[in-house]
């Protein structure tokens, strides 16, 4: 298996790579990264891949000086990986980046690979319709590596696609108890500690304010063809269910695993093969759970409904949505907005969001950078 890693250096990326070491048929052609040079010169070092093309150009200087590459060929320009997915085949690609910034690029990709195993949240957000078409058109498949969207994936391929309701599990972040009076002092170091899962600082406090459970929503309509109307959100705290799909006959199917997102990137990689092993520190006790309990969503946050009303609004608005998350959270972890704030300023931003139906790559990056710029203005009037 030709492995291409987009992303090397993140929490996604770097998990990728240590779950390679346990894959003997898998070579670690291309690894991308932003601008983490010295991490990246260690997984170089480690991994030995074909190709490894840092995007910043300063970055892309001080590795090029402070390292022996050991054959490892050192590029500069992200879209180098075209030519080379072209080239040399590559079997399987990672999208494991953040934000917007290798969203072309993902879409030009998916042509060049058999499967393309995305972690990019908002390359499906911003443009899931664009992505399955061409996956279609292309005979690529898309797998996804968010837990709950892999668990979906994997149960619909074991059960079949006539259920009647998909469930996406939520932990409930680290404020799942709070009345909204407890909440309008949190700092950001709070809301960054999540108490299950290590990830970055946007998704934690996307996962804070359950506007993580609000992108899934939109995720799943994308990936798997369904309505937002058959798709609900269930605060599991353990996070040991990651999803569940109901039958008209009142059958219910899990997908469980640990809470580690080791088990989906080895499972994807290995596209599924159920016969390949897994460390033992990843296989559940059941002696040690004890228990598994759900709730509702809380009530203090709108943030689940602004996923559902921006499926059936449809055109810009999820657009619109992760565009105003994003400044909102950075705003909010520059400590210029308080806790609550995100989700009032998205509320302000939707409310007057004039949407439009973006027909390519280059009108969604468009309609995304025109909110964030009055998401940014709305930001310094609060």
């Amino acid at each position: 298996m030709k492995l291409a890693i987009l992303g090397s250096t993140g929490e996604i990326g770097t998990r990728a790579l240590k779950v390679s070491e346990s894959l003997k048929e898998c070579e670690i052609l291309a690894i991308i990264c932003n601008k983490n040079w010295k991490l990246f010169a260690e997984q170089i070092t480690k991994y030995n891949p074909r190709y490894a093309i840092i995007r910043d150009s300063s970055s892309y200087k001080k590795l090029r000086n402070q390292m022996h590459l050991n054959g490892t060929k050192l590029l500069n320009n992200a879209d180098d990986i075209l030519e080379i997915s072209d080239k040399h085949k590559i079997d399987t690609i990672i999208g494991a980046t953040i934000g917007t910034t290798f969203l072309r690029l993902n879409y030009e990709l998916i042509k060049l690979c058999k499967r393309f195993l995305i972690a990019n949240k908002e390359s499906i957000v911003l443009a899931g319709r664009l992505f399955m078409k061409k996956a279609a058109r292309h005979g690529t498949q898309i797998v996804p590596l968010d837990s709950e969207h892999f668990g979906l994936f994997s149960l619909i391929n074991a059960h079949g696609t006539d259920f009647s309701r998909i469930y996406l599990t939520a932990s409930g972040g680290p404020f799942r108890t709070y009345s909204r009076n407890q909440l309008k002092n949190v700092t950001p170091k709070q809301a960054l500690n999540h108490p299950i899962w290590k990830m970055g600082a946007r998704i934690t406090i996307d996962s804070a304010t359950l506007m993580n459970k609000a992108f899934e929503v939109i995720e799943a309509s994308y990936l798997f063809n369904v309505p937002g109307d058959k798709i609900k959100v269930v605060i599991h705290p353990e996070s040991i269910i990651h999803a569940m799909i109901e039958y008209p006959n009142g059958a219910f199917f899990a997908q469980m695993s640990l809470p580690r997102m080791e088990i989906p990137i080895k499972q994807a990689m290995i596209n599924g093969n159920r016969n390949r092993n897994i460390s033992p520190k990843y296989r559940m006790d059941f002696h040690q759970i004890k228990q598994l309990t759900f709730d509702e969503v809380n009530g203090w946050t709108p943030a689940v409904k602004f996923g559902i009303d921006a499926l059936k609004k449809g055109g810009s608005f999820p657009i619109a949505l992760n565009a105003a998350d994003e400044v909102a959270v950075e705003s909010f972890l520059q400590k210029k907005i308080p806790f609550l704030k995100i989700t009032e300023i998205i509320e302000k931003i939707l409310n007057n969001h004039k949407p439009v139906e973006p027909k390519t790559i280059s009108d969604i990056l468009d309609v995304d950078s025109n909110v964030r710029k009055e998401t940014s203005e709305l930001v310094k009037h609060n």
